[in-house]
């Protein structure tokens, strides 16, 4: 089973915003409720919680939502043009060593959506790394955000 967070990072205020993943029942990822701000000091915590979240709705049904709808951008194409994304991966499958993978998304210019992960910008850490280096890890695919 695989649990999924996405963290929106907005380059003009440097918010952080975070969104709950699942794979549904037919294995594709999708978007469930809201967009939470989180204070930086609590990300750690929040995306604990959300992949405990994604993890128990993993191939089930829930309605799809759209949250950027209900921010000032209203469309995905503007919220996706202001933000950049890292994800957080929980893998209930892998070893030990590689359970986390965190990575930073390589965004498409022209459509402003995001493709494949960036190369070179994916981090696989254990339970005891993830408590350990979470924000080490995080800040540093953060200060890779092209502007």
């Amino acid at each position: 089973m695989i649990g999924m967070v996405d963290i929106h990072i907005n380059r003009e205020e440097q918010n952080v915003l975070l969104q709950v993943s699942h794979k549904n029942t037919i294995g594709f990822g999708q978007t469930m409720g809201d967009l939470i701000e989180v204070p930086y000091e609590e990300l750690m915590e929040a995306v604990q919680k959300g992949l405990k979240t994604s993890l128990k709705y993993y191939k089930v049904d829930v309605e799809a939502s759209a949250p950027w709808k209900k921010t000032k951008y209203r469309s995905w194409k503007k919220f996706f043009s202001k933000h950049d994304l890292i994800s957080v991966n929980y893998d209930t499958e892998e070893t030990e060593e590689k359970r986390y993978e965190i990575f930073l998304w390589e965004k498409e210019l022209k459509t402003n959506s995001y493709t494949t992960a960036k190369e070179g910008n994916t981090v696989y850490l254990s339970q005891e790394e993830f408590e350990t280096k979470f924000y080490t890890v995080f800040d540093t695919l953060r200060s890779r955000i092209e502007e």
